[in-house]
């Protein structure tokens, strides 16, 4: 038997429509100079959460992520790809005297996103814009005694958001804004998504690579403007990374640790096997997130830039 915390604070549960944040720590710099490079990423899911020794678990398969960028001069690179934004998806069961509730939903908020960093020597300068689209649908089952109630809803999702950042040698800060997008389900409804500002230190040393990474959403709702932190470590082909996440939704906290592993393929380009894990907690609601990565990254030789 799960209680009440779980429709209010479990972390598959939509925030006015949105759901959970999938773009967090997310920048609009990438790394390529003189290879085009194609890169698919397979994003399965498992999660538990408890509440007074109960227990439910949930295993979502997301659709792929695809990146592509490629240099078109020695000081322009372009890039494109598509990613979730906001996840939808959860199953849960409540259950009190005669009342029996099952609410279950599937849907994302995704986005199809083109950008351009620019160089200017030391000085990078990005730019990216994303189209924002989805369909989540819920399907509400009451049960009390004898009788059953069925509801449904379903939601249609459109909308834009843009990003632009700095980065100069290890430093870099980035801004997320005019983000919003238009709930259809009869009638519409605007949505306006936070803004987010982030800054940190990418620095290369005897020993490896370290990232420190801060980041402020601004929300002007009824909902928290929380500050993020993320610190990271890879040398060679290994790293590690921890992050604070604290959530939208006021009490929602969010411990992430994830270690990686990246495997060359000759002529081709990695492998990148990742481990992800985080424990949220809200009081006594608590959820721990196993989430395994595969990241494919082909860097095309044919196209290299002198």
């Amino acid at each position: 038997m799960l209680i009440v915390p779980f429709l209010i604070c479990a972390s598959a549960f939509s925030v006015n429509g949105i759901g959970e944040d999938m773009s967090v720590f997310v920048l609009p710099f990438n790394d390529i100079n003189t290879l085009t490079r194609i890169q698919f990423t397979l994003l399965p899911e498992f999660s538990v959460m408890r509440e007074h020794g109960d227990f439910r678990n949930t295993f979502w398969s997301y659709r792929f992520q695809f990146y592509m960028a490629g240099p078109i001069t020695q000081w322009l690179v372009l890039e494109a790809g598509n990613a979730e934004r906001f996840n939808q998806s959860f199953d849960v069961y409540y259950e009190q005297d005669e009342l029996a509730l099952h609410v279950k939903a599937q849907g994302a908020l995704e986005e199809v996103y083109a950008g351009a960093n620019v160089r200017f020597g030391p000085v990078d300068c990005a730019l990216r814009g994303s189209y924002l689209f989805g369909t989540a649908r819920e399907l509400w089952n009451y049960s009390v005694g004898n009788y059953v109630i069925v509801d449904t809803f379903a939601n249609q999702y459109r909308g834009k958001i843009f990003a632009v950042g700095a980065r100069y040698r290890s430093l870099f800060c980035a801004y997320e804004f005019s983000g919003d997008y238009t709930v259809g389900n009869g009638t519409d409804t605007l949505i306006e998504l936070p803004s987010r500002l982030s800054a940190g230190l990418h620095h290369h040393f005897g020993v490896g690579t370290i990232e420190l990474t801060a980041e402020h959403s601004f929300w002007h709702d009824t909902y928290s403007s929380p500050t993020r932190v993320k610190l990271a470590f890879s040398k060679d082909r290994i790293g590690c990374c921890y992050l604070y996440n604290p959530w939208y939704i006021e009490g929602v906290s969010e411990h992430g640790l994830s270690v990686s592993y990246a495997l060359p393929v000759h002529r081709l380009g990695t492998i990148t096997f990742e481990l992800c894990s985080a424990l949220r907690s809200s009081g006594s609601l608590q959820e721990v997130k196993i989430s395994p990565r595969l990241v494919f990254a082909f860097d095309e030789l044919f196209t290299s830039r002198q």
